[in-house]
């Protein structure tokens, strides 16, 4: 989230460090201003992408917790995006056709999944996640989690109900992720995993969750 905020201060970074003379010059320093934005973020965005190539397991953006909650010692900006790839990735992601939801059933939709996960109840879960249900984790090689995405809504609930088993004292909490209602799972006061879902016609139909500790900042 950082990184956004670091090629604006940049951009006008070499705008404070040109000549009095060569300032006057430029006739639209907005413009100027917009080119080497655009500039910056190129050679950062191929930067990322090298990066994501040296990457463990699945690559997620970072989510974000509710304007309200963001720390922005942690480096959260305004464009609540930590690096300059994640629209890119976030666009391919949401390109589909889907039921629409308002933010009151989807709200219900992740309640009812935090209380089946909390009950360790499996057939619950299963009523819950579409049957072509997908999940993505992203630990980034720092923390334990499944290196590919885990398909099918049964398989996703055996592995949550796993994941409660093998953490005694999981605490799951309703928050806003990225906009939209999701989970966050702590232990001991600690956040471990953020969680945001897809859901359409009363189903998830993806789960995207975030256990890197570098990703999670924002919601210490």
């Amino acid at each position: 989230m950082s990184e956004a905020e670091d090629v604006v201060q940049d951009a006008y970074a070499r705008w404070y460090a040109l000549p009095r003379s060569r300032q006057e010059e430029i006739l639209s320093p907005g413009a100027w201003l917009t080119t080497v934005t655009s500039r910056i973020c190129l050679d950062l965005l191929g930067s990322a992408w090298a990066r994501r190539e040296r990457y463990v397991g699945a690559w997620l953006p970072e989510p974000l917790p509710d304007r309200t909650e963001w720390d922005h010692a942690g480096g959260a900006g305004p464009t609540g995006l930590a690096d300059p790839a994640d629209q890119i990735v976030l666009d391919e992601r949401v390109n589909v056709a889907r039921g629409p939801v308002t933010v009151t059933g989807r709200a219900d939709v992740v309640r009812h999944v935090k209380e089946a996960w909390e009950s360790k109840d499996i057939a619950a879960l299963v009523g819950l996640l579409d049957p072509a249900a997908v999940m993505t984790a992203d630990g980034g090689g720092m923390v334990g989690t499944v290196l590919r995405p885990v398909e099918g809504g049964a398989r996703i609930a055996q592995y949550m109900v796993a994941i409660a088993d093998k953490a005694p004292g999981l605490e799951l909490l309703e928050r806003s992720v990225n906009g939209v209602p999701g989970l966050v799972a702590q232990r001991a006061g600690v956040v471990m995993t953020v969680a945001s879902f897809d859901v359409s016609d009363g189903c998830v139909t993806r789960i995207w969750a975030v256990r890197n500790p570098e990703k999670l900042r924002p919601w210490a």
